[in-house]
């Protein structure tokens, strides 16, 4: 039978070993949180006509989105506006 009451201090140690770099590591760097923990919003527009970067940006500028990126795509098999 395997002696763990015996062998806690070396189990105590190598739990240790893990434990302080862990801590150390998220004190110093801090978490690197995702979209999904700092809040945001992906809003997808599809205009009825063409529309280009600077234009949707000016559309957008009164929301005051912080961080904002507009990608453009080219897929038109997606619906359109008002389509159900």
């Amino acid at each position: 039978m395997f002696n763990l009451v015996g062998k806690r201090y070396l189990f105590l140690m190598i739990s240790l070993i893990v434990i302080i770099p862990g801590t150390i590591s998220l004190l110093v760097k801090g978490l690197n949180v995702g979209i999904d923990f700092q809040g945001g919003a992906t809003v997808e527009l599809r205009p009825s006509t063409s529309i280009t970067v600077k234009e949707m940006n000016d559309l957008l500028q009164p929301l005051h989105l912080k961080n904002l990126q507009v990608l453009t795509g080219t897929n038109a098999s997606l619906p359109g506006p008002n389509v159900i």
